[in-house]
């Protein structure tokens, strides 16, 4: 365990550097409405070193502070949906009055990293949130699965808007969500 948060340190701490001016967001986030969804699925990410071990990742967002300070419990199986479930805490703050870019803070603010949603849906089903340094990227839905024509569009945009490059990118294993309805 005491590897695991010393890497998790090591590469949010390499995150940490100051929003790019250039990367285009999302013109107004209304966390209320992201928290009452309040579960997203990760679809398909330009992932990070921990995330390409991970599935049936998710993210719940809640209240710390109402209207201010996001709590981010992202939670992910290793190795496989059977694998063990890991779960980890941490702290998301707007930094701007749209509410689109956002500091993720880490084991009691000790490590930090820039967040930004790039793109949403109007109704809030999807979230796209990517780094300003355009190295990763989470496409989240707030159902495990989302339709391909979304993703494609997505992705799309975002290499055309933000310059994302999206020759490698993994589709998240949600398959420890089955969401099959059995009717008698």
């Amino acid at each position: 365990m005491k590897a695991f948060i010393f890497l998790a340190l090591l590469l949010t701490s390499a995150f940490s550097r100051l929003h790019d001016d250039d990367l285009v967001t999302a013109d107004q986030i209304d966390l209320e409405a992201i928290v009452k969804i309040g579960i997203y699925y990760n679809i398909v990410s330009k992932p990070d070193p921990i995330d390409l071990e991970c599935h049936c990742s998710q993210v719940i967002y809640t209240w710390i502070t109402k209207g201010t300070d996001l709590n981010l419990s992202e939670s992910c199986r290793f190795f496989s949906a059977q694998g063990k479930n890991v779960t980890s805490n941490s702290e998301a703050v707007p930094i701007d009055a749209t509410n689109s870019r956002l500091i993720n803070y880490n084991f009691h603010r000790l490590a930090k990293a820039p967040y930004d949603f790039v793109q949403v849906a109007d109704d809030y089903s999807w979230l796209a949130v990517g780094m300003p340094n355009r190295k990763y990227f989470w496409l989240l839905s707030s159902k495990p699965t989302l339709d391909q024509s979304i993703v494609d569009a997505v992705l799309k945009n975002q290499t055309l808007v933000n310059n994302y490059d999206f020759t490698k990118y993994s589709v998240e294993d949600q398959s420890c969500h089955n969401t099959t309805v059995i009717s008698y």
